[in-house]
């Protein structure tokens, strides 16, 4: 803020695109990682409701839902690797 006679005064700064293109990217790498974590909760959720009805299919269901969290995760900690 300025002052000027008395009065304030906002000085607005201007946003470059590629600091909002940078927003969007940890946007989005921090929903793909959360998106991982929900598969493998989702998944060990069904392994165990499948476990307790005595339901394989539902059982194997829930343990396909956890690798592919582990293989979101796996590919999220790679890219973060290889940025730094």
């Amino acid at each position: 803020m300025a002052r000027l006679n008395g009065a304030f005064t906002v000085r607005r700064n201007s946003v470059k695109s590629s600091d909002r293109q940078d927003v969007s990217v940890v946007a989005d790498k921090k929903d793909q990682k959360t998106k991982a974590k929900a598969e493998q909760v989702k998944g060990k959720a069904k392994e165990v409701a499948g476990r307790a009805v005595g339901d394989e299919p539902m059982e194997t269901e829930g343990r396909l839902e956890q690798s592919k969290g582990d293989a979101r995760q796996a590919k999220e900690k790679i890219k973060d690797t290889f940025k730094h």
